[in-house]
């Protein structure tokens, strides 16, 4: 008789095996449907797979290595006599890239673990970080290989992931001088916005720019690459609106948004912008240039104009003295002033009375002028209403005109109306009449149509007639011939 306990522990046993089975990834071989036949099967647990490393420090993850193989029924989880050692070497091995494996490290605590049927093993995987590290994940392996009774080999993958836990964070601001700046009308202004990353990797920042007023036209700088610990410049544009002569003021503020692309929070720089000014356009310039000239040009030939107007209109002038005279006068001025005194008085007394005898001569001038140009404006007015009565008569005879030749027109019209009226009258009767003229026709046609029909009629039967009595004759002819004939 079989002992239970064995069965008890076979039972359990394959309970186990049933439970750790999914967690392992290489495949077991079909059961022996005999328990006592040997199998051979292992597995790998970790408690975490996940790991916080900091920077330049380690991270460790705790794993178990239990055999499975039911290879020694008799001391089954025991190192006695006649229990079968197993081989399990571990490795780790980086998954990615060049730049998301720099400066990381892993490796298991031991690489090789010696096992008995239903035995386990408890092991570490350690990962450090150098400071050459490039990126905050970083993904590995551990390969687990076991070696049979028989030789044969079983592998198992299990995957790690390890995060570098931040060193710092970014920090981002507006260059001083660049915080508020004074513009005028449609100008550009260059900000910069400095990004400094304090992290252990590098990182690429998204930057975009809004503004609360949307006629400012803002150029977005796009991104920026900052390796670890550096600080870049980032420089944007805004084009300041235009459209008023002058502005008296308007102020815009600007938000640069700035995202890491690798994690991280979202960053934000300011920018104060205030718009004042006269809006002077480049063309106004070369206009302004030949308004200038223009009015110079325009102002001197007046000023020729008007000199020579009067000089044709006989006005005294006064005569500007010689450069000997001019001396003279000043010696005089100085050596007797009294003298100058009365020679000015005297030249200014024959300017006076000179211009004065030109105002009472202009004053009649003027008189006769306005008189004429009293007359002449009569003259004209006068020439003008004839010209208007005669240009209304005009039109008052074209009028009455157009009226007799529309009633002209309409009275021929109407007569023509009547005529056609009354040709399409006698058209009508005419018509009527040929109509009734070729009934009459038709009727005697057919009349005469029958006429001659029956006479045809007569004739074809008295044809048939003479006919039937020439055949008779003919008969009667050949029968008395021929009884003529006999003997």
């Amino acid at each position: 008789m079989v002992s239970p306990a064995p069965a008890l522990r076979m039972a359990a046993g394959a309970v186990l095996l049933l439970l750790l089975l999914p967690s392992a990834s290489a495949q077991a071989p079909t059961l022996p449907s005999d328990p006592r036949q040997a199998y051979f099967r292992f597995t790998i647990t970790c408690s975490e797979t996940f790991v916080s490393v900091d920077f330049l420090g380690s991270g460790d993850g705790h794993c178990t290595a239990m055999d499975l193989t039911y290879d020694s029924p008799g001391v089954p989880g025991s190192v006695s006599l006649g229990a079968v050692p197993h081989y399990l070497s571990l490795r780790a091995v980086p998954v990615g890239a060049p730049n998301e494996t720099a400066g990381w490290q892993a490796y298991p605590s031991v690489s090789f673990i010696q096992l008995y049927g239903l035995s386990s093993a408890v092991f570490g995987v350690h990962v450090t970080t150098l400071p050459t590290i490039q990126s905050s994940f970083f993904r590995f392996d551990v390969l687990a290989n076991y070696t049979a009774e028989d030789g044969s080999t079983q592998n198992a993958t299990v995957h790690f992931v390890a995060q570098v836990r931040p060193y710092g964070q970014t920090f981002v601001q507006t260059a001083p001088q660049d915080i508020t700046k004074k513009a005028g009308q449609n100008e550009r202004v260059t900000y910069s916005v400095l990004v400094t990353n304090n992290g252990v990797y590098p990182d690429y920042y998204h930057i975009a720019v809004r503004s609360n007023d949307p006629d400012f036209l803002v150029a977005q700088p796009g991104g920026v690459y900052v390796p670890p610990h550096e600080t870049r410049n980032v420089t944007f544009t805004i084009l300041t609106p235009k459209g008023k002569l002058y502005e008296l003021g308007r102020s815009a503020q600007f938000t640069a948004d700035i995202t890491p692309t690798f994690g991280g929070g979202r960053y934000q720089a300011f920018g104060f912008l205030r718009v004042t000014g006269a809006y002077v356009p480049t063309y106004w310039i070369p206009m302004a240039l030949v308004a200038l000239v223009s009015g110079m040009v325009v102002t001197r030939r007046t000023r020729e104009v008007a000199q020579a107007r009067r000089l044709e209109r006989g006005a005294p002038r006064r005569v500007e003295p010689t450069p000997r005279q001019a001396v003279l006068l000043a010696e005089l001025k100085r050596t007797d002033p009294e003298a100058y005194k009365e020679r000015k008085a005297a030249l200014d007394a024959l300017y006076a009375g000179r211009r004065s005898e030109y105002r009472m001569t202009a004053k009649e001038r003027r008189a006769a002028d306005r008189a004429e140009a009293r007359q002449a404006r009569a003259e004209f007015k006068a020439e003008r209403r004839r010209r208007k009565a005669e240009a209304k008569e005009r039109r008052t005879q074209e009028a009455r005109e157009r009226k007799e030749r529309k009633i002209a027109e309409a009275a021929e019209a109407k007569e023509r109306k009547r005529k056609e009226k009354d040709l399409a009258k006698a058209r009508k009767i005419l018509e009527k009449k040929r109509g009734k003229l070729g009934r009459k026709e038709a009727k005697a046609a057919k009349k005469q149509a029958k006429i001659d029909a029956k006479q045809a009629k007569a004739d074809a039967k008295a044809a048939k007639k003479a006919q039937k009595a020439a055949a008779k004759e003919a008969k009667a002819a050949a029968r008395a011939a021929k009884k003529g004939e006999k003997p």
